[in-house]
């Protein structure tokens, strides 16, 4: 009985523990107002962004609510930095974290192969390289290569659009949005910092009137 007791107050321990409140820190001057709360868990960042990241970031929910008039917001404007080794970051972009590359796969018959003497196909990525009589291989598979933005769908070199990521649209409905705005805007920005302490990250955000420094407990 003794043994149930511990086991189930330790159980309530854990359960406090993970689900334990972050406190948002906060700033403001004349045009803004500004909370924030770090959450450095990976096992958080589901939740927060919709779909999986990794554990490589630190990722910071922010309300901005401007004070007079529309204000102009812009990511680049926040820089969060750690106080630990003074590592620093500006807020990622869809596709420094969504990157992908889509692989249009198509097969060429186009000669005898001087690099292989094989008559089976050859995988390649990118376009045909060099060009004239012997110069070309046997059944070569191509592959046409689109990166993809974040301002929308991938395209391939023929102009024709490809789906994008689950993740990217994930990130773009969870972002912190930029252009103006009169009201409060909410979103997330994930910085490439990992394995941080709440007590050494400052939020820095850059408005019209001045710089506002946001600590975390």
């Amino acid at each position: 009985m003794r043994w149930v007791g511990a086991s189930v107050l330790f159980a309530s321990a854990l359960l406090f523990a993970s689900n334990k409140t972050v406190e948002p820190g906060r700033a403001e001057n004349d045009a803004v107002n500004i909370e924030a709360t770090a959450h450095t868990d990976p096992a958080e960042f589901p939740q927060l962004v919709g779909a999986e990241i990794g554990s490589y970031f630190t990722v910071v929910q922010v309300t901005v609510t401007p004070r007079k008039g529309k204000l102009k917001i812009d990511r680049d404007d926040f820089l969060l930095r750690t106080y630990r080794d003074g590592e620093r970051s500006n807020p990622l972009a869809v596709s420094e974290i969504a990157g992908k590359a889509d692989i249009i796969v198509h097969q060429e018959h186009v000669g005898p192969s001087e690099a292989t003497g094989s008559t089976g196909p050859v995988w390649m990525a990118g376009p045909m390289m060099g060009g004239g009589a012997g110069a070309a291989h046997p059944n070569v598979m191509t592959a046409t290569v689109a990166k993809d933005d974040s301002d929308g769908d991938s395209k391939t070199s023929k102009g024709k659009k490809t789906k994008e990521s689950p993740l990217a649209i994930a990130l773009k409905k969870s972002m912190l949005p930029d252009g103006e705005t009169d009201h409060p805007v909410s979103g997330v920005l994930i910085f490439n910092l990992e394995k941080q302490k709440l007590k050494d990250l400052e939020l820095d955000y850059n408005t019209p009137d001045g710089m506002l420094k946001v600590r975390f407990k």
